[in-house]
């Protein structure tokens, strides 16, 4: 794994860093104009180096993927969520979306569970996200207790399997009454682990 940010003058800086004391006395108001001194840049950029590098490396560590400094915020910020949402283990409550039933569902970045309400006589599709990142989850879940007649089947569009069946055709069928089931991509494959 690569990790590109960097903690800025540690742990043990060439250059001096102010102390914590002087410092905390110095930042509400900042540096006086004219020559800054290089101590407190030191200071201020050691500490948002030192929280950076910590994201990204707790980030790394958990999806095992690389943290590209590639002013990427949108990506990065996908892969902190995954990263936290995979530590925790699902404590962290994801956005619900009660989406219509009987139609073709698209997950997006944003779903946490999609609460399925069909009032139709029309079988539902959900379509999982692609290309996301590992550790991403997904619910699914029965919001009408009708599965066992109107079949929920949840697939994948950018050929993944779902627990080693093929993503896009017969997909993950969802047939009992107010079922539930949660998707994990573990990065190859969805797995489902509830």
């Amino acid at each position: 794994m690569t990790v590109d940010y960097i903690p800025f003058a540690a742990p043990a800086p060439t250059n001096p860093v102010m102390s914590q004391v002087d410092y905390a006395a110095l930042a509400p108001n900042g540096v006086a104009p004219g020559l800054a001194d290089p101590t407190a840049y030191n200071k201020a950029t050691r500490q948002a180096s030192m929280v950076a590098a910590m994201i990204a490396t707790f980030i790394a560590n958990v999806l095992t993927i690389n943290v590209n400094d590639d002013g990427n915020l949108a990506l990065l910020l996908t892969n902190f969520e995954a990263a936290l949402a995979s530590y925790i283990g699902g404590l962290v409550t994801a956005p619900i979306r009660i989406a219509a039933g009987g139609v073709t569902i698209n997950a997006t970045a944003a779903d946490g569970t999609i609460a399925v309400h069909n009032t139709t006589t029309n079988p539902t599709v959900v379509n999982l996200p692609a290309a996301p990142p590992q550790g991403r989850i997904v619910s699914v879940k029965d919001d009408m207790g009708n599965f066992n007649t109107y079949n929920c089947t949840v697939k994948t569009t950018d050929g993944t399997t779902i627990d080693t069946l093929s993503g896009s055709a017969p997909g993950y069928v969802m047939a009992v009454d107010l079922g539930f089931a949660k998707f994990h991509f573990n990065g190859t494959q969805w797995d489902v682990v509830g």
